[in-house]
């Protein structure tokens, strides 16, 4: 097809052509390239043909016989071909593999080609490579002229002649059987099988309490206890969907009905299990965890009771588990048998709702049985508090039953109930915590069921305890509180409960161990405290009967001169795997403490009011005033802090307590100590209320002069006027309306004051007290030079003059310089308008000023001019001066212009340059705007 030019990559023209493939790659002539794209449309189509015809013969051989020959499977074009034939003939058995679960089959085998695998459906690709058979999917591949290859990482087998070394797994139950003896093996035979029931899993089963901490000995009606589960499952047996289905003895029941995950330590499900309340029994169905793993093995547990429909008396109970019909013995229990109920003022008990049916497992049933001995009692009020953060009563839940109790069968019942709870006052403490229901008086024999829900707002955790009192008041009895605690039981697939504990290790800054540090241990979940810690003189302390669950310690008194730790230490499920929190404290600075003061009003609201609005505590150190305030205000609660003090000198801890300096109309009492805080009581019994008060002037002591003689303050109750006074400077300026009346018709009067308006005066009140503001006036006094001397024409004119300010005739001190470069204007600012009352006179004065007279005009409000008239005037000219000649000579100039004369004349024509520059530059901007 192709010029044998243009073959081995060698050039015909300036064309090229590909070594390997003799295709033409550049410089192709249009001939050339339909060439081309005819050759890739032929190899399309064959490439398309041969997929089809392979496909079709790859499914005429699913079916596979045996006997003492056996059909070649491809055909083979060299002698290594027809060896690898003829060893199949010879009768070679071929072991089908099982991988993943799933069985294989020789007809499932997918043959490599060029060194790749394939497979399709399950069918048989034929070789094309001679010499080599490949294993795919976890067949075995037999060594053929030296070729062994891998495929979906298992190992090729050698060839060796006359027979074939089966593969180490097998088919369950096959136990190496030839698989040529089988029947045709077809996808669907070849897929997983269905669920089996596995009853040799369960390797133990033990009764224990309900905590797991021990054996569970006898038993009483109502305990519950736990069943511990070990499992091991068998190696290449247990499959996805497998069952395995634990039924309890007749004598027991579940307490609860649920589901649960069995996993491993990454979360892994191994099982899913589902207790049937119902069918008493709990199921396993395990997932694909076996098929890939081996030596699994683990533990369960759940909770059971006695069956109380199937026992009555004593007696010793043997634990028969069936385990998928298989007997599994979990030891003997005793059962105490059923007695009879005792009679009691109340009695209390609780269950956990938790059911296949509902998704809340955090929900709590409570029953108070009231009056199971039916003795008459008067005025019945019962009070029941559940303790822990987080458990709150659902208040829609309660119902009230009455009706008469009847022993029966060790419990009591409740007959000819009706309901009413609508009869009865219920109320609830404000954090959800807390009841109170008022039943009044009970008859003889009349008896009481309440029922009703608490509900909690975190998960609960398996083991967990919710504490409950309850108590019941009457007239002629006893107050009577029973107590109950509720264990939260949650079956699952590792061991839970009250068996963690936390360590902690007290050192010093050297390493050393330190006692006497405490430690709050709250669970985070619900912020609750579940025990405290104290170092001992090894300076280790430890808590336990703690759940696997995150925890603060948080320290709440350090050792003796140390500084308590401010950041909590956490304790999160995974550090429980150690027996030891060690916390460090570097110490650096003398251990601090702070006393806090708190201000308690006994003046029934400050009904008379005259609480101050503020007092002030002193703090004392072992009886001794240390210099130290503090002031209690309303805005700050009443309450104030010492604090950065220091709490030990000498090795020996200081004893403070506070002062408080009297407070006018209060007796005073002071209670606590430095430790848990102090509190101030302040009491005030009067009835009647003291209205005076004081002026205060702001008028820098009546600068000018506007305060009156006497002032006007009434006396508002309610607003209305009652009473007034006329105060003077006699009087201290000060007022008093004496004892007042308290109240009006029982409402309490309010009181004020208001003062009758003071020309030139701001009024600004303060309780009872007054202060008037005015602001003195002041001023500004200008002055401004002029000069008389035909512009300086004698060149006497000074530099700068200075004028002196004087207030009615004296000087003040103040000075004012004038000079040219100011504009010969200046003024003097900030002046008082009075003095003692009376308005200032304000004159100048200036200092003399050589060859000048100096005349003064205007006033202090208008401003002044000061006019320098020279001595020296054109009008009396000087006699000429004779000019002194080195030898002593007197000689006068003449014929030339005085030097006077030269610069006026050199000025006029400075003036008319300017003029004229000016005049060019306004003419050439005019013409520049015209263009524009």
């Amino acid at each position: 097809m192709w010029p044998e030019s243009k073959l081995n990559g060698k050039e015909a023209g300036s064309t090229v052509w590909d070594e390997g493939s003799g295709f033409c790659m550049e410089g192709c002539t249009m001939t050339q390239r339909k060439r081309l794209q005819k050759a890739f449309s032929l190899l399309f189509v064959l490439c398309l043909v041969f997929s089809l015809a392979g496909g079709m013969s790859a499914s005429a051989e699913m079916t596979l016989h045996t006997g003492a020959s056996k059909e070649a499977v491809s055909e083979e074009t060299n002698e290594n071909s027809e060896k690898e034939t003829e060893k199949a003939n010879a009768g070679q058995a071929i072991t089908p593999v099982q991988t993943e679960g799933k069985t294989k089959t020789p007809g499932e085998t997918a043959k490599e080609k060029d060194g790749r695998s394939t497979e399709a459906q399950g069918e048989t690709a034929q070789p094309e490579t001679a010499g080599c058979t490949t294993e795919a999917q976890g067949e075995t591949a037999q060594e053929a002229g030296g070729c062994t290859t891998e495929a979906q990482g298992e190992t090729a087998q050698p060839e060796t002649a006359g027979e074939s070394e089966p593969h180490d797994q097998t088919t369950e139950g096959d136990s190496g059987t030839d698989a040529w003896n089988q029947a045709p093996i077809t996808e669907a035979s070849a897929g997983r099988r269905g669920p089996q029931v596995q009853n040799s899993a369960i390797t133990s089963l033990e009764a224990l309490l309900k905590d797991g901490s021990g054996p569970v000995g006898d038993v009483d009606q109502w305990q519950v206890f736990r069943l511990n589960a070990e499992f091991k499952l068998p190696d290449l047996t247990v499959h996805e969907g497998d069952t395995t289905v634990i039924t309890l003895p007749e004598k027991l029941k579940f307490n609860q009905t649920t589901e649960f995950d069995i996993k491993d330590g990454s979360s892994n499900v191994v099982a899913h299990a589902v207790i049937d309340g119902r069918a008493k029994n709990i199921t396993l169905t395990y997932t694909d965890y076996a098929e890939n793993h081996s030596d699994v093995s683990g533990s369960f547990f759940f909770y059971v009771q006695m069956d109380r429909d199937k026992v009555s008396g004593e007696e010793t109970i043997p634990l028969n588990f069936d385990v998928s019909g298989k007997t599994v013995y979990g030891g003997d229990i005793h059962f105490k048998g059923i007695g009879e109920p005792q009679k009691s003022t109340i009695n209390k008990s609780g269950w956990q709702l938790s059911d296949l049916s509902s998704e809340d497992h955090t929900t709590l049933q409570y029953q108070l049985l009231v009056n199971t001995a039916g003795q008459a009692i008067q005025n019945v009020t019962i009070t029941d508090q559940i303790k822990g953060n987080g458990i709150t009563f659902d208040t829609s839940s309660v119902v009230i039953y009455k009706g008469t109790w009847v022993a029966e069968h060790g419990d009591w019942q409740l007959k000819n109930e009706q309901t009413v709870t609508g009869n009865y006052a219920i109320s609830w403490g404000s954090d959800g915590s807390s009841m109170t229901i008022n039943l009044g008086n009970i008859a003889a024999p009349d008896g009481f069921v309440i029922r009703y829900k608490a509900q909690s707002n975190y998960g609960l955790s398996d083991g967990e305890v919710v504490e409950n009192d309850a108590a019941l008041k009457g007239g002629q009895i006893q107050p009577y509180q029973t107590h109950f605690n509720l264990t939260y039981l949650e079956a699952g697939g590792s061991a839970e409960g009250y068996k963690y504990g936390i360590t902690i290790h007290k050192e010093n800054e050297n390493g050393l161990p330190l006692a006497g540090a405490k430690f709050r241990v709250v669970r985070v979940a619900n912020n609750s405290e579940v025990g405290t810690i104290t170092t001992d003189a090894t300076g280790t302390g430890s808590v336990s009967g703690l759940l696997k669950d995150t925890y603060q310690i948080i320290e709440v008194e350090a050792p003796a001169g140390y500084v308590l730790s401010e950041s909590p230490v956490e304790v999160k499920p995974e550090d429980f795997g150690t027996d030891k929190i060690a916390v460090k404290n570097s110490i650096n600075q003398p251990v601090k403490t702070q006393v806090k003061v708190s201000k308690v009003w006994e003046d029934q609201d400050n009904q008379d009011g005259i609480r101050p609005e503020s007092v002030t505590v002193k703090l004392l150190a072992d009886g001794q005033e240390t210099g130290r305030t503090a002031e209690l205000r309303a805005d700050h609660g009443w309450t104030a802090e010492f604090t950065d003090l220091n709490q030990y000198q000498d090795g020996r801890e200081i004893q403070y307590r506070v002062e408080e300096v009297p407070v006018n109309g209060y007796t005073t009492e002071v209670t606590g100590d430095a430790e848990h805080g102090i509190i101030i009581t302040n009491t005030h019994e009067t009835e009647t209320v003291e209205v005076s008060g004081g002026k205060t002037w702001d008028d820098n002591r009546n600068q000018d002069g506007k305060r009156p003689e006497k002032i006007t303050v009434r006396l508002l109750a309610d607003g209305e006027e009652k009473d007034a006074r006329i105060v003077s400077e006699a009087d201290g300026w000060r007022w008093n309306f004496g004892s007042l009346p308290k109240y009006k018709d029982g409402v309490e009067i309010k009181y004020t004051i208001k003062e009758d308006a003071v020309d030139g005066y701001t009024a600004a009140y303060d309780g009872y007290n007054v202060t008037n503001a005015h602001t003195p006036e002041k001023m500004s006094l200008s002055v401004r030079k002029v000069w008389a001397d035909q512009d300086d024409q004698a060149g006497n004119r000074p530099q700068s003059v200075t004028i002196h300010l004087l207030a009615d005739g004296k000087d003040t001190g103040n000075e004012l310089v004038l000079s040219g470069e100011g504009g010969w204007t200046g003024s003097f600012d900030h002046l008082n308008c009075y003095q003692d009352g009376n308005e200032i006179v304000y004159t100048i004065a200036e200092d003399p000023v050589d060859g000048y007279t100096t005349a003064i005009e205007g006033d202090a409000k208008a401003g002044f001019t000061v006019t320098n008239t020279g001595t020296d005037t054109p009008d009396q000219p000087k006699e000429q001066k004779k000019n002194r000649t080195p030898n002593g000579s007197n000689t006068s100039k003449t014929g030339s212009p005085g030097t006077g004369d030269n610069s006026m004349l050199a000025g006029y024509l400075w003036l008319l340059l300017l003029s004229a520059g000016a005049i060019a530059v306004l003419l050439l901007r005019g013409r520049k705007e015209r263009k524009r």
